[in-house]
């Protein structure tokens, strides 16, 4: 059992003691991001800044990529987590793109609003650009480990901007009908005209306010279609990610359960399934068992780093195979050591021999 720490090239590069730092807390696997979307991010280490604004999606890779080049250098940062012994994997953020790749097609609601960090997967021109980022990624893995993030379709909640969706009392569903993609494109996916389209979405959304309206279930079944067509398209993609991945000889795919296809057209040992364990422990275990176990995707950065240990013990407990925390960079001295530890503790060789014994009595 392993346990990876996520980063940033920037809370690395320009900072000689930080990849030392890392190593002398007990960090000795990191998933660093090689391509990511924009971000307001702390670094309560580095000597040089605090605060790295990054506007728009980037690539920190050397070499072709569809996504502009970012600020800091992924293969500088990972040159000096290496010279610490810590080994690196890549982690690219696929389909959440901001501010960049303006002409791509992107998600457009029911009211003909622009989701702007939301490609919309049913456009052949998207998809191929994906497959550059995931491939571009996959090269600079050198046959090891390649983690992808948002490979499918994005939500209505987009964290890279001062959100201002509070207070509107949403109904329950109305976030996940604000962000289906009722374009021509989709619609065409799901066998329907895009007024149709449009059409069901309004009026599921009509009924979500309102569950009075009984006329607002009418196009129930064309909304089926478009949500059908829609986890279709994604889960296609998905495919295709991987198989770009280990086509370029990844041992190693990393992706959230929740992106998981069914199909994946690839040898599942070589999957790491991410299963989302962040918050309260009884939902990470809920979300193990519904995946049937995985790596336990956990946060540092909140709750209390004294109860670290025994959360995450916890989850190894039920099903979890592994550890992937977030974050390195971003968590205070204080949050990382105490997180360092408890992933120690937990994946050391002397627990999985008593978990092992455990088993076989």
């Amino acid at each position: 059992m392993r346990a990876t720490f996520r980063l940033f090239p920037w809370d690395v590069e320009g900072d000689l003691d930080a990849a030392r730092a890392l190593a002398d807390d007990g960090i000795d696997r990191v998933a660093l991001a090689a391509t990511y979307h924009g971000a307001r991010t702390i670094t309560p280490r580095h000597p040089a800044h605090r605060i790295v604004d990054v506007p728009h999606s980037a690539s920190y890779l050397r070499g072709a990529s569809p996504l502009p080049a970012g600020d800091f250098s992924f293969d500088r940062a990972r040159a000096e987590l290496e010279a610490a012994d810590i080994e690196v994997g890549v982690w690219a953020v696929v389909g959440h793109l901001d501010a960049a790749l303006p002409s791509l097609p992107r998600v457009r609601n029911a009211f003909g609003d622009r989701l702007d960090h939301a490609p919309c997967l049913s456009h052949e021109a998207v998809r191929a650009a994906l497959r550059e980022i995931v491939a571009a990624a996959a090269v600079a893995a050198r046959g090891g480990t390649l983690h992808l993030e948002a490979l499918g379709w994005q939500g209505l909640g987009h964290g890279s901007l001062h959100e201002k969706l509070h207070g509107a009392d949403l109904a329950d569903g109305a976030a996940e009908l604000l962000a289906l993609c009722a374009c021509e494109a989709c619609a065409e996916r799901a066998g329907m005209s895009q007024a149709q389209a449009v059409g069901a979405v309004r009026a599921a959304l009509a009924r979500a306010s309102d569950p009075s309206r009984a006329d607002a279930d009418a196009d129930a079944d064309a909304l089926d279609a478009l949500r059908r067509a829609r986890a279709e398209t994604a889960e296609r993609f998905a495919v295709d990610a991987l198989e770009v991945a280990f086509g370029a000889g990844v041992r190693t795919v990393g992706i959230a359960a929740a992106e998981l296809p069914l199909q994946t057209g690839a040898d599942a040992s070589g999957l790491d399934v991410l299963v989302d364990c962040w918050g309260d422990v009884a939902r990470g275990r809920g979300n193990l068992a519904r995946a049937g176990g995985g790596t336990a995707y956990v946060d540092a950065l909140t709750g209390d780093p004294d109860g670290f240990a025994a959360a995450w013990a916890d989850l190894v407990a039920h099903g979890a195979t592994g550890l992937h925390v977030y974050h390195a960079g971003l968590a205070s001295t204080e949050r990382r050591r105490a997180a360092a530890r408890a992933a120690a503790a937990i994946t050391s060789p002397d627990a999985d021999a008593e978990r092992g014994e455990m088993r076989s009595t």
